[in-house]
């Protein structure tokens, strides 16, 4: 689990992502079936830990992470995380139902305190990785935070920064230059057919060498696809 919360009646809250297809869910859930390669969850436990009072699956067909976690006073769980593409789950007349690029956008979620309904569901992101770290909920609205790689990550007129002040490493290597081809189809533990794959790409675009930017999966991937 990623994120964990505790309601008034000690009843415990956990929520992160599961790449299992018999993750336990209960009657009624939301999402009963694992869709991606990796779906956000949420489960809610009674003080005990010793009953599962409700449990969903919450994705669309890529990777979807639930990354916070909070309550409100009525028990309704609000949730943020990351989502690879098109197929999150919104709801009708979000903010955005359309997946923006990179490798992730940001959502935001509201479920009821059974994990049955989705209340309210948007993302939120542009055109590059954005990545919504915290969540906070509040009478006057939601509040999430975290970081964004996009030039054009929605912001309002007053904004205290409204445009990106930092770059990417392909902006970087751009100024020396240099046009590197990105491949980003590289999932948690990568498989066989995401090596080959990247291995075909880097042959035809006959570039000189592989750079891994990220933690362990990127970089064992960029090795295989080396050799």
């Amino acid at each position: 689990p990623d994120t964990i919360a505790v309601d008034g009646f000690n009843n415990v809250y956990v929520a992160g992502v599961t790449r299992s297809t018999n993750f336990p869910v209960t009657a009624g859930a939301f999402q009963r079936d694992l869709k991606g390669w990796g779906d956000g969850f949420v489960s809610k436990l009674d003080s005990t830990l010793g009953s599962l009072l409700g449990s969903t699956y919450i994705g669309g067909s890529n990777y979807d992470r639930v990354l916070s976690l909070q309550l409100d006073l009525n028990s309704d769980i609000y949730i943020s995380g990351i989502t690879g593409g098109n197929g999150f789950p919104t709801t009708n007349l979000p903010y955005s139902s359309v997946f923006g690029g990179g490798e992730h956008d940001g959502f935001v979620s509201k479920l009821d305190g059974g994990l049955s309904n989705l209340l309210f569901s948007t993302y939120i992101g542009g055109s590059e990785n954005d990545w919504p770290n915290e969540l906070a909920v509040t009478a006057s609205g939601i509040y999430i935070a975290g970081n964004s790689f996009s030039s054009n990550f929605p912001t309002t007129a007053g904004a205290y920064q409204p445009l990106l002040a930092g770059g990417t490493l392909l902006t970087l290597a751009g100024h020396f230059g240099i046009q590197p081809i990105r491949f980003v189809s590289v999932s948690p533990h990568p498989r066989d057919t995401q090596v080959r794959s990247g291995a075909a790409l880097y042959r035809e675009a006959a570039r000189d060498a592989v750079v891994a930017v990220g933690g362990g999966s990127p970089m064992d991937a960029a090795k295989a696809i080396a050799v």
